[in-house]
């Protein structure tokens, strides 16, 4: 447990590196083939993640469940009961401290290079090259994310986190070219650097004991919901306010989920 958040954070640091190298690898082929040559790499490069998953993966025992009783009939409903039971109290605010946190990590990946293209209008290699440097910021924190984690708490991670992409994205509607959204997308990016595993490792700290399992399914799955949920919510804020006035209330629902953690 002493170091479970550096550990949470590298295996953030992994998905952080992919994030540095897909835009700047999709928005060279996109410029120097095609935009549709991008999602045939993409495909080939989900079928690879698939081949080498079923080739190295190995299978794991269920977890430990001596500290609970055999499943009767019916178990899973009353595993799912018992699990919102004893961990439901800490799910209602940190899962809506999630939900925020995921819905602006996500629109802000979707709200800069749209803004790049659509209001700036940008070419593709640029676009690529702005978020692969945000990316590249991003990546470069990981480790230090686990270290504040393991040594301040989690909380002083988690909430600098968001603050600094609620505070990158208020930033948006003043970018007026390259340089500047350049600017305000490495400011979103160092934010979500510092916040690297940090959704994840309160997940295993809040997981009740014997149902470590379920718990996180569930936390992942209001997660999920929340990186879902988020470019939907720009899609649907932009076409009410435009790209800038998304880019205010994405800011503001970010902050909000900072504060909650707070």
């Amino acid at each position: 447990a002493r170091s479970r958040g550096r550990a949470t954070a590298l295996f953030g640091g992994t998905n952080r590196l992919g994030f540095l190298v897909g835009p700047v690898l999709g928005g060279y082929i996109a410029g120097a083939v095609s935009l549709g040559s991008t999602f045939i790499v993409y495909g080939a490069l989900a079928l690879a993640t698939l081949l080498l998953c079923w080739l190295f993966v190995e299978r794991r025992a269920a977890a430990d469940r001596s500290v609970r009783a055999p499943l009767p009939e019916h178990g899973n409903a009353r595993v799912l009961r018992d699990t919102l039971r004893s961990g439901g109290r800490v799910l209602i605010p940190a899962g809506l401290g999630q939900l925020c946190a995921q819905a602006i990590r996500m629109g802000r990946q979707v709200l800069i290079p749209l803004y790049a293209a659509d209001v700036l209008g940008l070419p593709v290699e640029a676009v690529g090259v702005i978020v692969g440097f945000a990316s590249a910021l991003d990546f470069a924190l990981f480790y230090l994310a686990g270290i504040i984690m393991d040594r301040y708490g989690r909380k002083w991670a988690i909430v600098p986190s968001f603050l600094i992409q609620a505070a990158s994205l208020l930033l948006l509607p003043l970018s007026s070219g390259f340089s500047s959204l350049l600017l305000v997308a490495a400011v979103g990016g160092l934010g979500n650097g510092i916040g690297s595993g940090t959704m994840l490792t309160l997940g295993i700290d809040l997981a009740p004991r014997g149902y470590q399992g379920e718990f996180l399914g569930l936390w992942r799955l209001i997660g999920d919901f929340g990186s879902t949920a988020g470019p939907l919510l720009v899609g649907g804020l932009a076409q009410a306010l435009g790209l800038p006035g998304s880019a205010v209330v994405v800011a503001f629902i970010g902050a909000g989920g900072s504060l909650l953690f707070a």
